[in-house]
């Protein structure tokens, strides 16, 4: 918390399980799938008054449970969903993953085969962007990949398809593309 204030970041993300040697913690022959559902409702529930406080919102990401990723307790975005209601505070928040959506329901993969920038693989970001406008989004949409170009290049790429304008200031040394919305994604 104390560096996303630094960084005047009011979001973070968080998985339902850590991270250790590249790989994700696998607890599956420890608790069973119910008893790590509960203990993650229960720490979040115990993170949504100090949230609260901070002014901070937390993002909870279902990944898929794929190679290193194996183990990962929360895999669906229906699971993830269910939690975020039953913690019941707008400062836990689901975040949905385009990318470990469509490893696990299929429909979507970001960019497939390997990850790269929209406009290197499946996905109709256009399309999907414009939906999520359309809808009213209220929130931040944003990219994770690899870049398959150099990155500035990649990163114009990415944010003409998906129709982000360049917000013109910069933080901490990077271009501003779209951050910081309060009010509904507009296309450039």
């Amino acid at each position: 918390i104390e560096t996303a204030h630094y960084l005047e970041c009011d979001s973070l993300i968080a998985f339902s399980n850590h991270f250790e040697n590249g790989k994700s913690s696998d607890l599956r022959n420890i608790y069973s799938w119910q008893e790590e559902v509960a203990n993650i409702k229960e720490t979040l529930g115990l993170l949504a008054p100090i949230l609260k406080k901070e002014g901070i919102t937390l993002l909870l990401e279902p990944l898929h449970n794929h190679g290193a990723d194996g183990g990962m307790a929360i895999t669906d975005t229906s699971q993830g969903a269910e939690i975020v209601r039953t913690v019941n505070s707008p400062k836990i928040r689901l975040l949905c993953d385009f990318f470990h959506m469509q490893l696990m329901h299929g429909d979507l993969l970001a960019d497939a085969p390997d990850r790269h920038e929209p406009g290197t693989g499946e996905i109709n970001y256009s399309y999907l962007m414009n939906e999520l406008r359309e809808r009213g989004l209220q929130g931040t949409a944003c990219l994770e990949f690899f870049p398959e170009k150099n990155t500035f290049a990649a990163v114009e790429q990415a944010m003409k398809i998906c129709g982000f304008e360049y917000a013109g200031e910069e933080k901490h040394g990077a271009p501003a593309w779209g951050s910081g919305r309060k009010k509904p994604m507009k296309k450039s």
